[in-house]
């Protein structure tokens, strides 16, 4: 395996086989941290600037619980190294196969000489003093070719170094963590084939630690290279590490069809991990752009599949109509559930019936929502056939008016009734 021979070369083989259990990701280009020219590497790396300490604190907080690890790196106050010729020699070696072979071992092996560099930085005792932008700067440092640098990068997403980068004929993403005194690399993810649908194209990530985990996961949400539309399939993973980098165990594994271009979020909150994106499907079409957001929470050791909750209240009311009862339910006033249960069934039924028909019988679902006090809406849900506006639905015949209520986060559904 190429992996192999390069670790050997690289000395890296008996470091990666005494780990514990590790996994890196490999990822590609995007907006998540592209190097720019590092800060002289003789001067000592500077303490953050009051603004990004401030900033960084602010994402710890949102982070609670992630930033427990079992031991912290050293801290040093001398200058950060200089990259060994050897790693450097080794990164454009593999940067140069990356570009040759669709093979996954390149994108390791790039993934692989990104984790020495950071196990220099880290023990010499300059890496944990540095923010995302500086870490990325010295880690930039490992590419003696600056042309090379826009190919790869380095952030820091909840206190975890986190690489991106590709080559002609892949991409990768690598998640790395400081444990038993030097980096790991805990997550790779790369591309799944040479073909163009099984390419990899990074949109966001994030990395979390929730509340009972043991290890940090890697939420990722990716599509494949094809510029002919925006319009595309979407992939969205939640990976936990194993005992090999290449092989994280996928609490998460999901595909689906949005929007690429714009508006692709991982969010997270606690324990909750939400990924937003704008879909063209919905009950009130048409409705182009609508944003998606599929929530699921970490409850021990798996993730449950949570209601998303959209900002907007004719997708709040899609969504409820759509979606089965044991998710609608987290949308509805708890002390009206019981007595809401039946309803939904009945609407949600009546909506897929309605959707199905076709030809003359095509229907086409509308919405209104009326003003109100700040802390409660009504919401009209009308059908008709799609050939003539002046004639409702067969299945869902009489205009529905859905109460909705504020509690003080989100709009629930409180009362249901047909006129």
């Amino acid at each position: 395996m190429f992996l192999i021979s390069w670790c050997a070369l690289a000395g890296c083989a008996a470091s990666q086989r005494a780990e514990s259990p590790d996994s890196a990701r490999a990822g590609q280009p995007s907006a998540l941290g592209v190097p720019a020219a590092g800060p002289s590497v003789e001067a000592p790396a500077p303490e953050p600037p009051e603004t990004e300490r401030a900033a960084e604190a602010t994402a710890i907080a949102a982070h609670p619980k992630q930033q427990e690890q079992p031991e912290q790196p050293p801290r040093g106050s001398g200058p950060c190294p200089k990259p060994a010729r050897k790693i450097q020699q080794v990164f454009a070696n593999t940067l140069q196969l990356g570009d040759k072979s669709a093979a996954k071992e390149p994108q390791r092996a790039i993934a692989e000489a990104i984790r020495l560099r950071l196990d220099e930085l880290f023990q010499s005792g300059c890496g944990v003093r540095l923010t995302g932008k500086q870490l990325n700067e010295q880690v930039s440092l490992i590419s003696a070719d600056p042309a090379k640098r826009d190919h790869f990068g380095v952030l820091l997403s909840a206190g975890y170094p986190v690489a991106t980068f590709y080559t002609e004929k892949g991409a990768g993403i690598a998640l790395y963590e400081w444990r038993d005194g030097q980096m790991r690399t805990r997550i790779i993810v790369t591309h799944d084939g040479a073909d163009m649908q099984q390419q990899l194209l990074l949109l966001d990530l994030e990395v979390f630690k929730p509340e009972g985990a043991k290890q940090p996961l890697l939420a990722v949400i990716n599509t494949h290279p094809w510029m002919a539309s925006c319009w595309r399939a979407l992939r969205m993973r939640v990976l936990e590490p194993s005992g090999d980098p290449v092989a994280p165990k996928a609490l998460l594994d999901r595909e689906t069809s949005g929007r690429w271009c714009e508006e692709v979020k991982v969010r997270i909150q606690g324990s909750n991990v939400n990924f937003s994106y704008l879909d063209w499907y919905g009950v009130f079409l048409p409705m182009m752009d609508r944003t998606r957001v599929e929530a699921y929470e970490y409850e021990a050791g798996s993730l449950v599949r949570r209601f998303g909750f959209p900002k907007e209240i004719p997708e709040l009311v899609d969504d409820w109509l759509s979606l089965d009862w044991n998710l609608a339910k987290q949308a509805v006033v708890q002390s009206q559930s019981a007595a809401l249960q039946p309803e939904h069934r009945r609407l949600s039924q009546a909506v897929k019936k309605a959707l199905a028909r076709k030809s003359a019988q095509a229907v086409r679902f509308t919405l209104e929502v009326f003003p109100g006090a700040t802390s409660q809406r009504r919401v009209a849900v009308y059908c008709a056939l799609s050939s003539d506006d002046t004639k409702p639905c067969p299945d869902f015949p009489k205009p529905v008016d859905i109460t909705l209520e504020w509690d003080g986060t989100h709009w629930l559904v409180r009362s249901v009734k047909a006129r």
